[in-house]
């Protein structure tokens, strides 16, 4: 996932960046670059799912593989 900085959309860093960094360097908070689609579709089934599995299967379409399957399901 890409992410930018609030205060200058050219400033850009990986998740695991921001997350080490904090806050940009130049004062901004990290935002992703663009969001994922989900349809309604999706959304309705997802809300069948316990919490953990709609935090795992939401945060996963956010990080990709920037974060291991089986570490993200534990945290989640």
């Amino acid at each position: 996932m890409e992410l930018r900085s609030t205060s200058d959309p050219n400033l850009r860093a990986t998740w695991k960046d921001a997350v080490l960094a904090g806050l940009a360097p130049d004062g901004g908070l990290y935002i992703p670059t663009q969001l994922p689609f989900i349809s309604p579709d999706e959304i309705k089934s997802l809300s069948t799912l316990p919490f953990s599995g709609f935090a795992y299967n939401l945060a996963q379409r956010f990080l990709g593989t920037e974060v291991p399957a089986e570490t993200l399901r534990r945290i989640c």
